[in-house]
């Protein structure tokens, strides 16, 4: 079972000891065998696979979704969004939201930075504020309050490149990841200065503490 962000098809009787040696990186599974339909979490279906010995149907598996996930799929492909812009930072965030169920807001034409990368840190509290319900934006100088920067932040930054609208970037590994960035256009790890952070968007599904 090749682990990603993705959730896809395969037959159970093609799979069965990569589905037991692969039971921690699922997380849900739905479908039909020969004893009926079954749904829910691996805990509570995996057995009942099984000792079907031999189940017929196809099954879609929901596999976590990690910041190593992200990375190792993306780095060097790059993303166009629908937003006239190409292959911009913003393009990247909004893909990732669109992959994790994530309402994906356009960047606000709003304020200072307004379609910009900041502009999703500007109106945290007005057009981006529904972020809230999936995540916790956090200042950059209360980080230390959350642990402190961990993998799978998306940290808004000033930029002295693009002062007019900023950047966004995923923490990862004591860089950034995220494309547009380094004068490189596709995705790629870079090193940032902190100081250049306003502020981050921490996923729900990624709040470690």
């Amino acid at each position: 079972i090749s682990r990603s962000m993705q959730t896809y098809e395969e037959k159970v009787t093609e799979n069965e000891t990569n589905l037991c040696n692969n039971m921690d990186g699922v997380t849900e599974f739905i479908g039909s065998g020969n004893n009926g339909a079954f749904g829910g979490t691996v805990s509570d279906n995996v057995k009942t696979l099984i000792n079907n010995n031999n189940p017929k149907g196809n099954y879609h598996f929901s596999l976590k979704e990690t910041p190593d996930n992200f990375v190792t799929t993306m780095i060097s492909n790059r993303i166009g969004y629908d937003e006239g812009f190409g292959y911009q930072c913003v393009a990247g965030f909004k893909y990732w939201c669109m992959k994790n169920g994530v309402p994906v807001y356009a960047a606000p034409n709003i304020g200072l930075h307004s379609n910009g990368a900041l502009s999703y840190w500007d109106n945290r509290n007005g057009a981006t504020s529904g972020l809230k319900e999936y995540g916790t934006f956090i200042p950059m100088n209360e980080i230390d309050k959350y642990g402190g920067l961990q993998d799978g932040d998306w940290m808004f930054s000033n930029s002295s490149v693009a002062p007019r609208f900023g950047h966004v970037s995923m923490y990862y590994q004591g860089q950034q990841f995220g494309q547009n960035q380094g004068g490189v256009g596709r995705f790629n790890l870079y090193k940032f200065d902190a100081g250049n952070v306003v502020g981050v968007w921490r996923p729900n599904k990624y709040n470690y503490v």
